[in-house]
């Protein structure tokens, strides 16, 4: 579901997600926002390889980042920190394989 990441992170990044921040949620030390996105984008199957690819983890991570912070009343854009708790919360969740 490469489009789902997409989406997720076009939401996020509209609202102040930043690289920094998505970097703490992904396997790839150096990422960025835009390469994950053309990543995804190439994607020729339009799913991730199995439930357990890293990149089935760094969505699943996304939705938990976009759930508590578009369902916990967050004000947009996100105030400084914000993003990069959230995201370290994701990670303890959803931890790298």
């Amino acid at each position: 579901m490469p489009q789902r990441s997409i989406a997720l992170l076009e939401r996020l990044e509209a609202a102040g997600f930043t690289d920094d921040d998505f970097r703490i949620i992904h396997h790839m030390p150096h990422i960025t926002i835009r390469a994950h996105i053309d990543y995804c984008s190439k994607s020729r199957t339009g799913s991730f390889a199995g439930d357990s690819s890293t990149n089935t983890l760094v969505r699943q991570r996304l939705v938990l980042v976009a759930g508590a912070f578009f369902g916990g009343g967050f004000e947009e854009p996100a105030r400084s920190g914000v993003f990069s708790g959230l995201a370290s919360a994701a990670l303890s969740e959803v931890p790298h394989t």
